[in-house]
């Protein structure tokens, strides 16, 4: 078992089970991850994590950077590593069927032309809604 005083890599948090197992799921999911969700896939790997410790956590991740909450269906946060391994940002498209999530790669190209006269951009989220392949 690994010592619990490590420092995460790339974090300055501890390197706990918790954190391990909830950084896994994140990298392993490639998509965002509700807190139930992450809670039922961490249970299977570590039995006594709970939701209170998930909450935890996530809080610790978002303050360290490592982690972005992404509002995608109304009244559900998930989360997902802030930044693909590509080093880009991205967007989303939820199907209206079966409410997977699905991640887009890239961006749109010159999302500022879309700016009033003076304007400054400081971030944007974009949501694609539809049908996916398997509900169309």
């Amino acid at each position: 078992m690994k010592n619990n005083s490590q420092q995460a890599p790339f974090l300055g948090l501890r390197n706990t089970k918790q954190l391990s197992v909830i950084l896994d799921i994140l990298k392993s999911r490639k998509r965002p991850v509700s807190v139930p969700d992450l809670v039922k896939s961490a249970q299977k790997k570590a039995p006594s994590l709970n939701k209170t410790t998930v909450y935890r956590t996530i809080d610790k991740l978002i303050k360290e950077g490592a982690i972005e909450p992404v509002m995608l269906q109304e009244g559900v946060v998930h989360y997902e590593l802030k930044i693909e391994e590509n080093g880009h940002h991205h967007h989303h498209f939820v199907c209206t069927g079966c409410e997977k999530i699905f991640c887009l790669k890239g961006c749109v190209k010159n999302i500022t032309s879309l700016l009033p006269q003076g304007f400054r951009l400081e971030g944007h989220e974009i949501t694609l809604r539809g049908a996916c392949k398997d509900c169309t």
